[in-house]
């Protein structure tokens, strides 16, 4: 839902991708197909219900390996390092999973707040989503269509649950990303609001977002649930595939934090267990450090920055 503006809108003091640059560090920034960055199609004429179709697997094994072959053939370097945040992460893995070859090209991968396994997610939207499996049409109606529209049905539905009533006249509490993920009000610059909102909502798929509430069912990290029929048809059994994380060769960061709706302790723990190469692991424990806070806190500098800067020093290259 969000964009490459993420890493910047926070400006050179805050802005993780000026920070990595000032650095000395060659700073590319990926956009998810389908927001406002990344919106075209070789086929101007195709319909919605196929442009949309698609979840955070396509970005994983079509999209990341097109950026990493990019990348490493302007760049003339034989590895990378990746930053991912939230969706970033769960591309990520889906990748380095499906495409092993492709996670060997990574020599570190920084997962802030990875949503992977989501058995224990604090999200009222996403528990809501998830009671509807197998009802597409529902799930597209509440969200809007095939695209997540911004002024979907839930927002006006679960919005009270990240704004108080004096809080309401917000914007933030008005838009999906964040009355889906939770939103940190204690971290928050209030003066970035109008920036914040700009840059928010940037574009996704309605299948992203079902496919997260997937997970929530099936308690795995696992491909996307076609229903039975469909899925002896595209998997040659009834239910989806997991995704294999146990053999992924490259090295692995976590950061998370003890007030992120999505990325709970549990289940970073449960990939931190899966994982054979975690070089490092960050918990978070500021009180009300949530999931948007690693892109719009005030202290994401002390809390996030100083740990990413120092391990890709440590453990990659530049």
């Amino acid at each position: 839902m969000s964009s490459s503006a993420s890493w910047v809108e926070m400006g050179p003091t805050n802005g993780l991708a000026y920070i990595l640059y000032d650095q000395g560090y060659d700073v590319w920034l990926l956009n998810t197909r389908g927001n406002i960055y990344s919106h075209k199609h070789e086929d101007p004429h195709i319909r919605p219900a196929d442009y949309w179709s698609f979840s955070f697997h396509e970005i994983g094994v079509f999209d990341l390996p097109a950026s990493i072959d990019k990348i490493l053939q302007v760049t003339g370097k034989s590895t990378l390092q990746y930053v991912g945040h939230s969706q970033g992460c769960t591309a990520f893995f889906v990748m380095a999973s499906q495409l092993p070859q492709y996670a060997k090209k990574v020599s570190l991968m920084q997962a802030l707040s990875p949503t992977v396994y989501l058995k224990n997610t604090q999200s009222p939207v996403l528990r809501f989503l998830s009671l509807f499996k197998g009802n597409i049409r529902v799930l597209l109606n509440l969200l809007g269509g095939f695209s997540v529209a911004k002024d979907n049905k839930l927002i006006k539905q679960f919005h009270d649950q990240i704004c108080k009533s004096n809080q309401l006249g917000s914007e933030i509490c008005r838009i999906f990303d964040y009355v889906t993920c939770g939103f940190g009000w204690n971290q928050f610059n209030n003066t970035l609001e109008p920036i914040v909102a700009e840059h928010s909502s940037q574009g996704a798929s309605a299948f992203q977002i079902y496919h997260y509430s997937q997970l929530l069912s099936n308690q795995e990290f696992a491909a996307f649930d076609n229903g039975e029929v469909l899925n002896l048809q595209q998997y040659n059994k009834p239910q989806p595939p997991a995704y294999n994380i146990t053999q992924i060769p490259c090295q692995v960061a976590l950061h998370h934090s003890q007030d992120d709706w999505l990325a709970s302790l549990p289940d970073v723990q449960q990939l931190k267990d899966k994982l054979p190469n975690v070089v490092d692991y960050s918990y978070i424990q500021q009180e009300g450090f949530s999931h948007y806070d690693y892109m719009l806190s005030q202290n994401v500098q002390g809390l996030v920055h100083d740990r990413v800067i120092s391990n890709c020093a440590r453990y990659g290259h530049k």
